[in-house]
Formats: C-alpha cells, sequence, structure tokens
C-alpha cells in the first residue's frame, strides 16, 4: 500500500517512488525552514511516516473534535467529561459541521487530504501558537 504513492504535478498523475517523493518532500520543507507538522488524527501519520520523525508533529483533532475548542459541535453531540466528541469527528464531519456543506465528501488522496485539513485550520480560526496543546 505505501510502496507508491500519487504525485501531482502540471503533466498530470504519476505513481512515484516512495523513498524518493519522501526525500523531495523533506528537502522542500527543509529549504523553508518547516519544523512543524499539522495532521488530522497526527499520531497516526507520524507512526507512518517515520522519516518524519524529526519534525514536531501537532494534531489538528485535538481541536477540531473538542467542544471548548470547536464551537460548531452542536448542543446535542455526545461527549465526554473531556469535552471530546463520542463518535462522528472524522474529518468528512468536522469539515461539513464547521463549513456547513453537507453535500461534502471526503477523498482519500494525500493532497486533498492536506487542503480538507488547512481547512479545518482555517474554519475553526486558531492561530498556530494554540495548538501547542495538540503537540503529539
Amino acid at each position: 500500500m505505501y510502496t507508491n504513492e500519487l504525485r501531482l504535478d502540471e503533466e498530470g498523475v504519476h505513481v512515484s517512488d516512495r523513498e524518493e517523493t519522501l526525500r523531495q518532500i523533506k528537502q522542500w520543507l527543509d529549504t523553508y525552514h518547516v519544523r512543524k507538522l499539522f495532521a488530522y488524527n497526527a499520531s497516526f501519520d507520524k507512526r507512518h511516516l517515520p522519516e518524519y520523525m524529526d519534525y514536531e508533529w501537532y494534531d489538528i483533532m485535538r481541536l477540531a473534535a473538542y467542544r471548548q475548542y470547536n464551537s460548531a459541535i452542536p448542543d446535542c453531540v455526545d461527549c465526554y467529561k473531556t469535552g471530546k466528541m463520542k463518535r462522528g469527528y472524522g474529518v468528512e464531519n468536522i469539515l461539513k459541521m464547521l463549513s456547513g456543506d453537507n453535500r461534502y465528501r471526503e477523498t482519500h488522496n494525500a493532497v486533498l487530504d492536506a487542503e480538507d485539513e488547512l481547512q479545518i485550520m482555517q474554519l475553526l480560526g486558531y492561530g498556530i501558537k494554540e495548538y501547542e496543546i495538540a503537540f503529539v
């Protein structure tokens, strides 16, 4: 499953070598001095991307799925005492909740996932510093 992944460029979609692709992404991140990576359920991504262990990982879900950080969570939604939703806090459900677009359907693809997760961060409206509580 992880041997190859999709790569988008001006010529379309290509399947490329995982190691080379991850090396190129790391080179790009390092060129721009990126040290922090943000992901929805970041512990999963961090486990599956050991090549990026040197970066600081932050979990978008830590704010998106908690009532005290996400004002779009309706009062009728069951939450634990911690404020975390008991169910229905995947990217698709959270994005529908925040955007009000109930027609949205998640497409699992690395590029589209990143765009969705960035949109969640934008809709939540928190600055990068607020994500310190979401350090993985």
